[in-house]
């Protein structure tokens, strides 16, 4: 994964081993560029992008709500992958 130089590390948001409660409400604290980083750079088989799992619904739900993907957060973040 890439390195974010906004302090955001893939470690500290997911380590896809917490359960079930503890990472809804992680994803729950996930700011919209936390959460539009995980969307752009997030590996494959990443536990919120599994379909139909609770994390996933969690994520998508707040993901919406917080808006989304931004043209400047994609500015941001396309600046990341030409490190």
């Amino acid at each position: 994964m890439k390195t974010d130089p906004n302090e955001l590390s893939a470690s500290a948001i997911i380590s896809g081993q917490l359960p079930l409660e503890l990472e809804l409400k992680r994803i729950e604290g996930l700011s919209r560029y936390q959460m539009c980083w995980l969307v752009r750079f997030a590996e494959a088989g990443h536990p919120y992008f599994r379909k139909g799992t609770p994390e996933a619904e969690a994520f998508d739900a707040r993901y919406k709500k917080l808006g989304g993907m931004c043209p400047e957060i994609s500015k941001q973040l396309n600046q990341l992958g030409h490190d």
